[in-house]
C-alpha cells in the first residue's frame, strides 16, 4: 500500500483429549478443541508506527487450562480448575523511537 505494509495473520491450535492431572483424575480430563487467534496489522514503511485489530479465541471456547488438586491438603480439601480467557478482541498502537 502506498502508505505502508498491511498484514494478516491467523492461527489454529488444536488439543486432543487429555489429563492436566499425574493422576488421570476425572477433574482434570479435557475434550479435544481448537482455539482460533487472528490479526489484521498495518505499519508505516520505516516500521516506526503499527495499528492492529486482534481477536483472540474467536470461537469463545471455555477450556481447563489447569487443574491444582489440593482434595488431599488438610488446609484446603479442594480442586481448583482454572479457565482459558473468553473471546478477547481489541485494538493495538505500538510506536518506535
Amino acid at each position: 500500500m502506498g502508505f505502508g505494509e498491511l498484514s494478516f495473520y491467523g492461527e489454529a491450535l488444536f488439543r486432543g483429549n487429555s489429563f492436566l492431572t499425574y493422576s488421570n483424575s476425572k477433574a482434570g480430563r479435557t475434550g479435544s478443541y481448537v482455539l482460533l487467534n487472528g490479526r489484521i496489522a498495518l505499519a508505516g514503511h520505516d516500521d516506526r508506527w503499527e495499528l492492529s485489530v486482534y481477536g483472540d479465541n474467536l470461537t469463545n471456547k471455555i477450556v481447563k487450562t489447569r487443574v491444582f488438586d489440593l482434595t488431599n491438603s488438610d488446609l484446603i480439601g479442594q480442586t481448583f480448575i482454572a479457565l482459558s480467557e473468553p473471546r478477547t478482541v481489541g485494538v493495538r498502537l505500538r510506536g518506535r523511537y
